[in-house]
């Protein structure tokens, strides 16, 4: 074979790789968009709550008030309307769709999010962590946002499993009671990646945000993101807070 034919052979090879791994990249994708449509459709359908494709509740603007958690070129998919006594809550994903054909890892931050009626009363970050060890590293490099300081509460149990940032020390003790914790523990434990919660003012998220293959997928564990939600709105409803301002 000539040099000639053997150059057209190996652009042939190449051209067809890539067209297979863009192929087979779509199809990871569709079948990711599919699964978690079916997903959220059967929750929806048992709770009885209302499902939206597209985001006519505005949480893309609203949810980017909200450190890192917004991210630009992730679509809001599934978005289903959870009644509340205390204010609007949506449950849906946030979809990472590849941007290339050979690099991008894909999957989703799953959220729960709540707009409440008045403010919670303390601006924190709760981040959970790996092990007791990776707790400490996360203090020890210090807080990402300018005027939160760590806060701990003599709990080894959830201190040495969440890292939680404030502004508002006092008010976000009590808003992280003994019970509120103990009730985080022990939920967060079922999820299958580590749970993130963020407040500011009156608005509410709880997320978790893995590859595929450690993503929310059932809807007991949707469930549990709803119920870790309801359980910080009720309490701030016990307390009476002022905001530190």
């Amino acid at each position: 074979m000539t040099p000639l034919l053997v150059g057209i052979v190996i652009v042939i090879t190449i051209f067809l790789f890539m067209a297979l791994v863009v192929y087979l990249s779509r199809q990871r994708v569709k079948e990711l968009k599919e699964t978690r449509k079916k997903l959220f459709e059967q929750y929806a359908h048992n709770q009885s709550v209302n499902i939206s494709e597209d985001d006519v509740f505005g949480l893309y603007e609203k949810i980017s008030l909200l450190d890192g958690l917004s991210v630009i070129g992730n679509q809001l998919k599934n978005i289903v309307s959870v009644p509340t006594d205390q204010g609007s809550l949506y449950l849906f994903d946030q979809l990472k769709v590849p941007t290339s054909a050979t690099g991008s890892q894909w999957g989703v931050f799953t959220v729960c999010f709540a707009e409440s009626r008045s403010s919670l009363g303390a601006d924190l970050i709760i981040n959970e962590a790996e092990n007791e060890r990776a707790a400490n590293i996360a203090r020890n490099m210090g807080a990402l946002i300018p005027g939160m300081d760590f806060l701990t509460f003599d709990d080894n149990m959830f201190d040495n499993r969440f890292v939680v940032t404030t502004k508002q020390e006092d008010n976000a003790k009590k808003l992280l009671n003994d019970d509120v914790r103990r009730f985080l523990l022990n939920n967060a434990s079922v999820l299958p990646a580590p749970v993130s919660i963020q407040i500011k003012g009156n608005l509410f998220a709880v997320y978790t945000s893995a590859l595929s293959s450690k993503s929310i997928h059932t809807e007991s564990q949707l469930g549990v993101l709803v119920d870790i939600a309801n359980v910080f709105l009720a309490s701030k409803k016990l307390t009476y807070f002022s905001l530190d301002l």
